[in-house]
C-alpha cells in the first residue's frame, strides 16, 4: 500500500523510514531478505538479512519523530537533515548458502537449485532426472544413477525389526522419495540429512500406476564429482577478489581426500598484461559446490575444475 501511494523504495533505509517496521517484525524482515523481496534495495542479501536490527530501531526513531507534537527540537521544514544510517558491511552469501536461506523463508528453492552448479558433472556421471526416471520407469524395471539434494529423512523399522528409511528428494525437475533399505542406509548414514547432496544408484519401477525409487547405493555428489578432478584454477580479474579468495578457501575443508587438490589463480599483470599462474601452496575442496562459491565473488572471472 506505501508503494502504491508513494512510489518504489529507493533503498533499505527508505524502506525503513516510510513502513512502520514494529508492525512487521524482525523475523518477517529476515525472512524477507532471505527470499529476495529486498534484493533491488542493497548490494546483497546478506547485507539486507544483517540489517534487520538497524532498520527496526531507524523504523522506530522516523516514527516517533513523526507522532511528536513538536517534531523534535526544530519545526520540521527548518530541523537539518540527519545522516543516515549506513548499513552493515557484509559478505555475500554463496550461492549454495543463498538458496538454503531462500528455502528456508519460503519452503522451497526460488531462484535456482543447488544442482545448478553441477551440470558438467551430472552428465559426466551419466545421471538422470526424476522426469526422465519416471519416463524409464514406464518402459520396466531399471537401475539409475541419480542426483539430488536431501529435504527429508522418516526413519521407520520393518516388521523384522530392521531400520529403513524414507528419504525426501529434490532435483531441478521435482520432488520424489526414494526407500532406503537397512544395509544402504548403515553405509550411508552420516549423509541422512537434510540439504545433503547425494549421488544415488536407484531401481526405479512402476507399480499400480505408482513409481518407486529403491536406493541400492548413496554416496556424496561431491566426492563423486570430485573423483577426477585434481585442480581448481580461478580466474581473476581484479586484487579485490584476492582477499575474498582467501576466506572462502579456508572456510570449507575436503570432506575426504577424494576431494582434495590444488589452486592455481590465473592473473594479468597490470604492467605488462602477461598472464600469470600462481599456484597456491595446500590443497583445497575442489567440488562444484567451491567453484559456484568462488564464482560469486566480485573480481573473480571464471573457475574451472580440471
Amino acid at each position: 500500500e506505501e508503494r502504491a501511494r508513494n512510489g518504489p523504495f529507493k533503498d533499505l533505509i527508505d524502506f525503513a523510514e516510510r513502513v512502520d517496521l514494529k508492525q512487521v517484525g524482525k523475523r518477517s524482515l529476515e525472512n524477507l531478505a532471505r527470499a529476495g523481496a529486498l534484493d533491488g534495495l542493497c548490494a546483497s542479501r546478506a547485507q539486507a538479512f544483517a540489517s534487520a536490527e538497524l532498520l527496526i530501531r531507524t523504523s522506530a526513531a522516523h516514527q516517533e519523530e513523526q507522532q511528536s507534537d513538536q517534531g523534535g527540537l526544530f519545526a520540521l521544514d527548518d530541523a537539518p537533515a540527519l545522516a543516515k544510517p549506513k548499513l552493515p558491511a557484509a559478505e555475500e552469501w554463496t550461492p549454495q548458502v543463498r538458496l538454503d536461506e531462500e528455502r528456508a523463508a519460503v519452503g522451497f528453492y526460488f531462484s535456482g537449485h543447488p544442482l545448478d552448479d553441477y551440470e558438467k558433472e551430472l552428465k559426466r556421471l551419466n545421471t538422470v532426472t526424476y522426469v526422465e526416471a519416471q519416463a524409464r520407469a514406464k518402459t520396466g524395471r531399471a537401475a539409475l544413477q541419480m542426483a539430488g539434494v536431501i529435504r527429508t529423512v522418516r526413519m521407520r523399522r520393518s516388521k523384522s525389526g530392521k531400520p529403513f528409511a524414507w528419504v525426501e528428494m529434490s532435483d531441478q525437475s521435482g520432488e520424489y522419495e526414494i526407500t532406503v533399505f537397512s544395509e544402504t542406509l548403515n553405509a550411508s548414514r552420516d549423509l541422512m540429512e537434510a540439504g545433503s547432496l547425494v549421488l544415488a544408484g536407484v531401481t526405479v519401477e512402476e507399480r499400480d500406476g505408482d513409481v518407486r525409487f529403491t536406493c541400492e547405493t548413496m554416496r556424496s555428489l561431491d566426492e563423486a564429482a570430485a573423483a577426477s578432478v585434481s585442480q581448481l584454477r580461478v580466474s581473476v580479474t581484479s586484487p579485490d577478489a584476492l582477499e575474498g579468495l582467501k576466506r572462502r578457501l579456508a572456510s570449507v575443508r575436503p570432506a575426504s581426500p577424494r576431494e582434495s587438490g590444488s589452486v592455481v589463480v590465473v592473473m594479468r599483470l597490470a604492467d605488462s598484461g602477461r598472464e600469470v599462474d600462481l599456484a597456491l601452496p595446500g590443497v583445497a575442496a575442489c567440488t562444484p559446490a567451491m567453484r559456484g562459491a568462488l564464482r560469486s565473488i566480485n573480481g573473480v572471472a571464471d573457475v574451472e575444475l580440471i
